[in-house]
């Protein structure tokens, strides 16, 4: 499918997506009431983009536009960047914070140390609410919930 657009609409559609997918792993762990304000505003641009009307069905749009829905963009933005602390194309900051279970010499005995699936360690946190949603601890655990075969494709 091909779409032509003003010019000033597609500034505008592109502006509003940026602000929305620009640093959405700090969205990981919101509840999902919070979530559906962001997923409205992509919608909306969805709908910009093709020119559908209001009360069209969004998700053949998204299909066709091939974007992922909020909290499917927040996982994989998530699981890219462990991805990319694993193979060494992140920054050290972020390197420090992932550890694999193997990697420690407590658990190396574990049977998920020793099995070819990547697990990461989670650290725990005191305040769940708060403390679960840091990068350190979302991105393991996205990362942790991906299969075997899925870690070694990515």
């Amino acid at each position: 499918m091909t779409y032509c657009l003003l010019p000033s609409l597609v500034m505008d559609i592109s502006l509003s997506s940026i602000k929305v997918d620009f640093c959405n792993v700090m969205l990981a762990g919101l509840p999902q009431c919070n979530l559906d304000h962001f997923q409205i505003v992509s919608n909306a641009g969805a709908c910009l983009t093709v020119g559908a009307r209001k009360f069209d069905h969004i998700t053949p749009l998204l299909i066709d536009l091939h974007w992922l829905r909020i909290p499917e963009q927040i996982q994989y933005k998530l699981r890219m960047l462990i991805h990319r602390c694993l193979y060494g194309s992140a920054p050290k900051y972020l390197v420090d914070l992932i550890l694999p279970v193997a990697a420690t010499e407590m658990r190396q005995r574990l049977r998920s140390a020793s099995t070819t699936c990547m697990q990461l360690i989670i650290p725990s946190t005191r305040r769940s609410i708060i403390d679960d949603r840091s990068c350190a601890v979302a991105a393991p655990h996205a990362w942790n919930k991906l299969t075997e075969s899925l870690q070694r494709v990515l």
